[in-house]
């Protein structure tokens, strides 16, 4: 089942713990505690897929334009009655991860769970105040983007734009350990972002290898790649086009591109004026799109590193199908 998130995202939920149960919304007796992540965002879009993670350390409280709060009080926090009950100087770093843009749904979408064809983005937002203030980033930079070799004017979303299928970002994962946090995504954009995953062998053992067996690595055959990347990572990116689908309510969605997935890190860093945020890496692309990914996860042990698992499939995903309540997308297995 897909749920949507609203723009406005409350942040008690988001902090986490019983404890909020009684924050009283900056002294507005029985209301909720609410502050949106992407209220600097275009209108119109859809917020889905919203996650949040909170640093186990504290800074000193600072708004989202860096304005030091610790020396003028700090952050204020009230009960359900509106009464303030304490201000607090320092804050912990909390870090929400979300998907943001346009979408286009296709007719039967609920039924056969595909995600829509859209423009959307991999955002996260940092708070250092207590979610009262968000910091954000566009970590993916992919839907005015392309990879794919064809276009989609029939999708209206698509229809004026000067790019082939757009780099929609379709899912997203985030982990948080210590000062370090990573999050993962996959899109529809499978160009750039310096892609590491190539096995490499010790060149004196390769030529070995090379010599004996006859072969010529300057035009290797698909058989001889395991010599160069033993795990076929690497590769042109394919498509699928469910319009040839067996599943005729498949068929309305057409043909999309295989997505790719991609990580950025960030590093939680003190400046020269005692503030602190969080440093963005550029974002680096994992997989080559020669196989369709889905369900991603992430993972991160403090002082060993992160783990990112996700599921391919050869053939494209299929958006499934099955009987009662729920939807296709609960079917979705792969082929590979």
């Amino acid at each position: 089942m897909r749920w949507k998130v609203s723009p406005l995202l409350i942040g008690a939920f988001l902090a986490g713990g019983a404890a909020f149960a009684d924050d009283g919304g900056n002294g507005n007796p029985g209301s909720p505690f609410q502050k949106s992540m992407s209220q600097k965002l275009p209108p119109g879009g859809e917020a889905e897929h919203a996650f949040i993670d909170v640093m186990n350390l504290y800074v000193p409280a600072q708004a989202a334009d860096g304005t030091l709060l610790n020396t003028d009080g700090g952050v204020e926090h009230y009960n359900i009655d509106g009464v303030l009950e304490e201000t607090l100087s320092d804050a912990k770093p909390q870090i929400g991860v979300f998907l943001y843009g346009p979408v286009e749904h296709v007719e039967g979408n609920e039924e056969i769970g595909f995600t829509g064809h859209g423009k959307r983005e991999a955002y996260a937002a940092v708070s250092l105040d207590d979610g009262n203030t968000w910091k954000l980033t566009n970590l993916s930079e992919s839907a005015d983007k392309s990879s794919a070799d064809f276009d989609r004017r029939d999708v209206k979303l698509y229809k004026n734009d000067d790019i082939n299928y757009p780099g929609d970002v379709l899912n997203i994962a985030q982990a948080t350990a210590g000062k370090q946090t990573i999050v993962a995504w996959f899109s529809r954009y499978c160009g750039s972002g310096q892609p590491n995953y190539s096995l490499k062998n010790d060149e004196a053992r390769l030529g070995a290898i090379v010599d004996y067996l006859g072969l010529d690595l300057s035009d290797p055959s698909p058989d001889d790649l395991y010599l160069t990347d033993m795990y076929r990572v690497s590769g042109q990116q394919q498509s699928v086009d469910y319009a040839e689908d067996e599943f005729e309510k498949n068929q309305i969605v057409g043909e999309v591109p295989y997505a790719c997935l991609w990580a950025a890190r960030g590093t939680l860093e003190q400046q020269d004026d005692d503030t602190y945020q969080i440093v963005w890496r550029k974002a680096e692309r994992l997989t080559s799109g020669r196989r369709d990914v889905n369900r991603v996860e992430a993972d991160m042990v403090e002082g060993v590193g992160a783990v990112i698992t996700w599921q391919e499939d050869p053939e494209g995903l299929r958006p499934g199908r099955c009987h009662g309540p729920a939807d296709a997308a609960a079917k979705r297995l792969p082929r590979g």
